[in-house]
């Protein structure tokens, strides 16, 4: 998948196509891109302000034909390190162990509130969406 698709330019340009550009504001201040777009619900519209159940129907319509594929890797290391930066989320190592998320492990389970308490308030780059902004290189065994 090109990093075309993880720009705000490219947001902007999808909402466009179905006349809603006026949240392109909305989607980018919370970090979101297409990729991570592609996994929004109708409760995460509603948590960036889309507020008007006409336009969240539109956007949820839309985003069912979204076709983006994962680019997750195919194996999840057993260092949390290696997995955040795999996945495009390094700047997040920090802040998960200061609060005893030092575990890949305790990772699966984390919940939007428990980012918030720690600190981690963009919906779009959440590590619980686990997606990653652009392919990087996976390290060799």
């Amino acid at each position: 998948m090109p990093c075309v698709f993880q720009s705000a330019e490219a947001v902007g340009q999808w909402l466009t196509a179905f006349q809603l550009q006026l949240y392109a504001p909305n989607f980018i201040s919370a970090g979101y891109d297409l990729p991570t777009i592609s996994r929004m619900t109708p409760e995460d519209l509603t948590a960036i302000g889309v507020t008007k159940p006409g336009h969240r129907k539109k956007i949820a319509a839309e985003i069912s034909g979204l076709s983006i594929p994962d680019w997750l890797p195919e194996h999840k290391p057993a260092n949390l390190a290696v997995w955040l930066s795999m996945i495009g989320l390094a700047q997040y190592y920090k802040v998960l162990v200061d609060n005893g998320y030092e575990n890949i492990d305790f990772i699966t389970d984390i919940t939007w509130e428990d980012l918030q308490e720690i600190g981690i308030t963009k919906l779009g780059e959440a590590p619980a969406q686990t997606l990653a902004p652009c392919p990087q290189p996976q390290p060799q065994p």
